[in-house]
């Protein structure tokens, strides 16, 4: 089994994940068997890597339930892992900047980086192209509670839209009252008034 080292701020996590709860943690095991199901291999990418804790547990996860799984990550240079990528590559830059250096088919993206309205939706529209028919979305921060519209993102003004606002991005993407017609949304999990995840899957190209 596969066990890459921690970044030291999460050296003993309750999960494997990071810091997440432990529903989000069992949300994500359970995609990684779904993900298994469908596609026979994990193609995961993920925007806003954060050190690593949370492609480390899918990697784990992934090694426990054997299924090849390769990576790719986004997220500015305070983000990259302390250690090499086994089977994947980290880019380095801002999400809205670098995605055009990213390329290939995925069957799970993760969208965690800054949760500003904006790059919440920009992460998304260039992005979830890279995603397969049948292949997965993940918002994290989507908890429907006062934790919007807090937490400075650390670009623009000290106040919206500029602090957590992944729900409004998703509103104004149209995934939050199914309004498209290519992604459907699969459950949420809200087991804490913080953080919160709202999980999606690709139905069809537009």
């Amino acid at each position: 089994m596969l066990k890459l080292p921690r970044p030291s701020w999460n050296i003993n996590p309750p999960h494997k994940y990071g810091v997440m709860t432990p529903a989000e943690a069992r949300l994500l095991d359970d995609l990684c068997v779904r993900v298994k199901e469908s596609f026979q291999e994990m193609r995961f990418l993920e925007i806003g890597v954060a050190g690593g804790s949370t492609m480390a547990g899918i990697f784990e996860r992934c090694d426990e339930i054997g299924c090849p799984c390769y990576y790719e990550g986004v997220d500015g240079a305070a983000g990259k892992p302390p250690f090499d990528i086994p089977r994947g590559r980290f880019h380095e830059g801002d999400s809205a900047e670098v995605w055009l250096n990213v390329s290939g088919e995925f069957n799970f993206l993760f969208v965690d980086a800054c949760h500003c309205v904006n790059h919440a939706m920009l992460d998304f529209l260039h992005y979830s192209p890279l995603v397969v028919v049948n292949g997965y979305c993940l918002f994290h921060d989507t908890r429907d509670t006062d934790w919007q519209g807090k937490h400075y993102q650390g670009h623009g003004p000290h106040a919206p839209p500029f602090q957590i606002g992944v729900r409004q991005a998703l509103l104004k993407l149209g995934l939050l009252h199914e309004l498209r017609s290519d992604w459907r949304f699969i459950e949420e999990v809200k087991d804490s008034d913080i953080m919160g995840m709202m999980l999606y899957k690709r139905v069809r190209e537009l």
